[in-house]
């Protein structure tokens, strides 16, 4: 549950491939529909797709916000990184009769909703041993059709509520430390030239670690980067070629976290989300993943003590996005 509004809102999570919409009311994140972004032409015409599917095309709803997948600029204008979309907040007001449309980043709606988790909302892969308050840093970051990560950092106010701090962490150089990154890094370089956490930790980065570890193997979507034959044949059986891809993939994942824990240096956490992560299921190698996101030099000790989390609720970003807008009435 979200704090209480006097209105109903709509509330988005839009990424690079689906759309999610929901209205809240009364607290409550109720209708919630999904989308293929590509069946439609721009986000004006899904919203009004999701209103008339919701029933809820009337004059009660007259403010929205909308977590997309792309950097926002300073007069709500964005363009996606992973999608073919431009939109901006004020045109999004004219083409659907809004009062007020916010746009904000998709990551930082995961951070603004990390203040809504409880329990049963997550699956603790580490504990941590440290004393985290309430206002402590905390990062969450995941892989989809991207990777997006954002962080949520105490006010410089005192008694001020937690800011969330949008981030392209995902585009920052993959590091490669072993001699499969190593592999991994140069068939990533010959294809695109500069390589970056995204490349190589996205969906479609299963493929590529896939393809760079068993260039012989034939496995069905791997040329066209489709690892969902990888993760099928994982499941199956975690000492396949496929097993080991994915494997060699949680342990990336593990060294990108560890870094973004070094930068927000998050007391607090971390917290791992993203439809990757979800597919995966059993075959994600939590172990991997734990060993690489400590082996950090000098900072291991540290990174041992912190807590991090798989978020299994699906609708943290539609919290969050409520939760802006109740800050920004």
């Amino acid at each position: 549950m979200v704090s209480s509004s006097s209105s109903p809102r709509i509330v988005a999570d839009i990424g690079g491939t689906n759309g999610r919409f929901a209205i809240v009311r009364d607290g409550q994140v109720t209708e919630r529909r999904e989308y293929r972004n590509a069946d439609f032409p721009d986000l004006a015409t899904l919203m009004r797709k999701y209103l008339d599917d919701a029933g809820s095309a009337d004059d009660d709803v007259e403010i929205a916000c909308l977590a997309v997948a792309a950097p926002i600029s300073v007069d709500e204008q964005a363009k996606f990184t992973n999608a073919r979309w431009q939109v901006s907040a004020r045109g999004l007001e004219k083409a659907m009769g809004l009062k007020r449309v916010a746009l904000i980043n998709d990551f930082a709606a995961q951070a603004y909703g990390l203040e809504t988790l409880g329990a049963d909302d997550l699956d603790f892969i580490a504990p941590g041993s440290g004393f985290a308050p309430d206002s402590a840093a905390r990062v969450v970051f995941g892989p989809g059709t991207g990777v997006g990560c954002a962080a949520l950092v105490p006010s410089i106010e005192k008694g001020g509520l937690p800011v969330a701090v949008t981030s392209e962490g995902g585009h920052m150089g993959y590091s490669a430390t072993t001699v499969d990154d190593r592999k991994i890094f140069d068939l990533a370089f010959g294809r695109y030239g500069r390589v970056s956490w995204e490349r190589v930790c996205c969906g479609a980065g299963l493929a590529l670690v896939h393809a760079a570890l068993w260039p012989d193997d034939a496995v069905v979507g791997v040329t066209d980067g489709d690892p969902s034959e990888v993760v099928r044949l994982a499941q199956a059986d975690a000492t396949s070629h496929a097993g080991l891809s994915v494997r060699q993939y949680s342990g990336m994942l593990g060294s990108f976290a560890g870094d973004l824990a070094l930068v927000f240096r998050t007391t607090g956490g971390v917290y791992l989300t993203g439809g990757v992560i979800g597919h995966l299921g059993d075959a994600f190698d939590r172990k991997t993943f734990l060993q690489r996101f400590i082996d950090k030099g000098r900072y291991r000790e540290w990174l041992d003590s912190l807590s991090v989390n798989l978020i299994v609720a699906d609708d943290v970003a539609l919290r969050g996005c409520a939760r802006y807008l109740e800050r920004t009435a």
